[in-house]
């Protein structure tokens, strides 16, 4: 097992350990999730349920490394979501509620992931195609994408 790769195999698939997320708007702190913990068996399906504005979403995102927490322990697959973002990436599948921009990324940070993608997807020579002119293989990944 290479050092990418080590992680625990017959450990929890998820890990959340006292999880903190604060939105700051100037002088404004708004929590979003206080403290929430739980644990995902492999192969246990499992449902995260609540009210409206409850932290699902936010939750969700920042399992995907998609949002970062700001207290807490969150592990996928092994891997921590913040030392090891690539690896969770590896190991996890996401589709949110909607197709489109993520709220929650700065433009930054979806250029940053877009260029990830492109290469994690071998698709970085042709990032400048219009999707029409694109193989069938190209299509397929960029879809995957």
């Amino acid at each position: 097992m290479t050092s990418q790769r080590a992680h625990d195999l017959h450990g929890p698939a998820i890990e959340v350990t006292d999880l903190v997320k604060v939105y700051r708007t100037g002088k404004t702190a708004t929590t979003a999730l206080g403290g929430v913990s739980f644990a995902v068996d492999r192969g246990e399906i499992f449902g995260l349920l609540g009210p409206n504005g409850s932290g699902k979403t936010t939750t969700v995102r920042i399992l995907v490394t998609l949002l970062e927490k700001t207290l807490g322990v969150v592990r996928v697959g092994g891997f921590d979501t913040d030392r090891q973002p690539g690896q969770v990436r590896q190991v996890i599948g996401y589709a949110g509620q909607s197709i489109g921009v993520d709220d929650d990324l700065t433009h930054d940070q979806a250029w940053k992931r877009a260029a990830e993608l492109l290469d994690a997807f071998s698709l970085t020579e042709v990032a400048g195609q219009r999707a029409g002119r694109l193989s069938g293989g190209a299509i397929a990944a960029a879809s995957r994408a």
